[in-house]
């Protein structure tokens, strides 16, 4: 990062450890939202925009991982992947998400 304006959520936007099908739909949003964090000042919009971005980001890798849906289960080099269902981290949201977790 050039500025200095390093933000928090940009370690959301790590991807060194997943498995190599999934990590290559990452790297471009965490490109951008180094750019973002580069060229506009800290604040509420700017933690939107980041937010949006991880949203997109975490869809992207989930198309990568299923494109039509279905099993939520692959296999990887180090054993098998699957995407349990949990709550999401908001708080009062009820809505549920899928995360990463290695077997």
């Amino acid at each position: 990062m050039k500025s200095g304006n390093k933000d928090r959520m940009l370690d959301w936007f790590k991807y060194a450890h997943l498995p190599d099908m999934l990590r290559e739909a990452s790297p471009p949003f965490g490109e951008l939202a180094e750019m973002i964090c580069d060229s506009i000042e800290p604040g509420p919009e700017r933690t939107v925009a980041l937010r949006k971005l991880l949203e997109a980001k975490d869809a992207a890798v989930r198309a990568k991982l299923k494109p039509g849906g279905g099993d939520r289960e692959i296999s990887t080099s180090t054993g098998a992947m699957r995407l349990p269902k949990t709550r999401c981290g908001e708080p009062g949201c009820k809505r549920l998400v899928a995360s990463l977790r290695c077997d």
